[in-house]
């Protein structure tokens, strides 16, 4: 089975494998530390070559249960499976243009039925910055540091928009756009630090698995 496998996604699963297998991984009992945790999924870091990237694994986020993976849940979050599944469509539909916007998926396949994705590892600071603008990551809404001269309520994705001198309206605009052509939450993208950062000196969206049709299911 391996052996259908490239040389990259090889490397992948056999660091999956030194980390207890996908199993452990999914449920965040594996022996390395995860990145990311959100209520489908968990990243961890991998590095290849000397590069650094993130691999993202689908989990139960009802009863962290590995064997309660349902593709047809009723849950009023998406299951793992489904984001993934959803965020590689989304790369794969999206134009040139609107790839700019998003973290690429450097590879994507499946692994014990499961889909894997890795990307690049995403920053939350400029390589052009004096000092580090670790800020807000994990938090909702304002930006949670006002020793840079932050402005009271920015959001977080407003101050990475100011702090690589990004037009806020017209970054939105064209975030807009993406997830309304392609059914996202723009609430998931725009409004959830932990899933906009700065990767190549641009912003980016690292996660963009949620289709805006499961927030219906929460009412």
């Amino acid at each position: 089975m391996k052996g259908s496998y490239d040389e990259f996604t090889l490397a992948v699963i056999e660091w999956m494998e030194e980390h207890g297998g996908v199993e452990a991984l999914a449920l965040g009992y594996a022996n390395i530390r995860w990145v990311g945790k959100g209520s489908a999924r968990i990243t961890y870091p991998f590095i290849h070559n000397g590069v650094h990237y993130v691999v993202k694994i689908p989990r139960s986020k009802r009863y962290m249960d590995y064997a309660n993976y349902d593709e047809d849940s009723n849950s009023s979050y998406a299951d793992g499976i489904y984001q993934s599944d959803s965020e590689i469509e989304v790369w794969e539909r999206s134009n040139d243009e609107e790839k700019e916007l998003l973290c690429p998926i450097v590879k994507y396949f499946y692994y014990q039925n499961l889909p894997i994705i890795v990307m690049p590892f995403v920053d939350f600071r400029s390589a052009d910055a004096d000092e580090d603008y670790i800020c807000g990551v994990g938090k909702y809404g304002e930006c949670t540091k006002r020793c840079c001269e932050c402005d009271d309520n920015i959001s977080f994705l407003g101050f990475l928009c100011k702090t690589l001198k990004i037009d806020f309206d017209e970054f939105f605009g064209r975030v807009y756009d993406l997830a309304d052509r392609l059914c996202l939450s723009i609430v998931d993208i725009t409004d959830n630090s932990g899933n906009i950062g700065i990767y190549d000196n641009r912003v980016v969206i690292m996660d963009y698995g949620l289709p805006n049709h499961y927030y219906e299911s929460w009412y």
